[in-house]
């Protein structure tokens, strides 16, 4: 299957709504690439992140939206609370299964690096 109609579903699932996509352990280092996606992403409502880990210096900095976190300076509660604010924002109520899965993300983030 072609990239486009991926690209065209992706945004269609996409549009208008409020998600986080964990892309984890990242190694690629080419700029255009990253743009790409970035510009297929740009449908989400205001609150759409996208968090990604890495090794790499580099793929840190070419993401290009915020300043990287070191997270092997961080505390397993400090990624946590890093993590929550990214993923949840200001909800009061967070779903259990999503607290589990958070939990679990962030357990392998500090075990990775």
């Amino acid at each position: 299957m072609h990239l486009a109609p991926l690209q065209k579903k992706l945004q269609e699932l996409l549009n208008g709504k409020t998600y986080l996509i964990v892309l984890d352990d990242v190694w690629n280092e080419d700029q255009q690439k990253w743009a790409n996606l970035r510009a297929v992403l740009k449908v989400g409502a205001s609150g759409a992140s996208i968090l990604t880990t890495t090794r790499l210096e580099k793929v840190g900095s070419i993401m290009g939206t915020l300043q990287p976190y070191e997270l092997s300076n961080l505390s397993q509660e400090d990624c946590w609370l890093l993590f929550i604010q990214r993923a949840f924002g200001h909800q009061e109520e967070i779903n259990h299964n999503l607290v589990a899965i958070g939990k679990e993300i962030v357990k392998n983030v500090v075990v990775c690096l």
